[in-house]
């Protein structure tokens, strides 16, 4: 009887954290409104015709390695969705890597009322490559850190793939919340 009240508890847990999970993800309309404004979506300040960013991309040894990049001005400044796509374009320096596989790119994103970045990876992938915990925490803070970096009032980053926010991005790192800056994954 013990057995089968244990496997009745797990269950519900598992059920619980689905649920919190799936009505966590959804956006409040105030916040869809703002995000279609474009009032929600913080950015870099141009200098000139041009907005020097930090990126951090993986590299040799387990470490993210921070790589300068002057990206073009458009309108207001460097926004979220150019940083996350900046990302995923990939690093121009030899020896460093793109976090996530070619086909990826950038979804819809918005920020929340509380500061919170909203990123949706799009890929013809059901799920996130799978890989060891080392190399996923790497592929995650990639964008976490580089949207922190040149967005220090946003408060967060959560990562959606295809759409869905997942427990864990590839089975190691829980990925059901907002993720804060790891500066413990840059090389030194």
């Amino acid at each position: 009887m013990t057995g089968r009240r244990a496997a009745l508890a797990a269950a519900a847990r598992v059920l619980l954290v689905g649920t919190v999970l799936v009505t966590g993800c959804s956006q409040p309309a105030e916040d869809r409104e703002a995000s279609a404004a474009g009032d929600q979506t913080p950015t870099v300040e141009p200098n000139g015709d041009e907005a020097r960013l930090t990126l951090y991309f993986p590299g040799g040894g387990g470490w993210l390695v921070a790589e300068e990049r002057l990206v073009p001005v458009v309108d207001r400044g460097v926004d979220l969705e150019a940083i996350a796509a900046e990302v995923l374009a990939g690093p121009t320096t030899e020896g460093l890597y793109a976090p996530f596989p070619d086909e990826t790119r950038v979804g819809s994103v918005f920020v929340s009322s509380d500061g919170v970045a909203y990123v949706d990876l799009v890929s013809n992938r059901a799920r996130p490559p799978s890989s060891g915990s080392r190399q996923e925490m790497l592929s995650v803070y990639s964008l976490v850190n580089s949207v922190l970096t040149n967005l220090p009032d946003l408060t967060g980053v959560v990562l959606l793939w295809n759409g869905q926010q997942r427990a864990t991005f590839a089975g190691h790192l829980d990925t059901g919340r907002p993720l804060r800056e790891n500066r413990t994954l840059i090389a030194r």
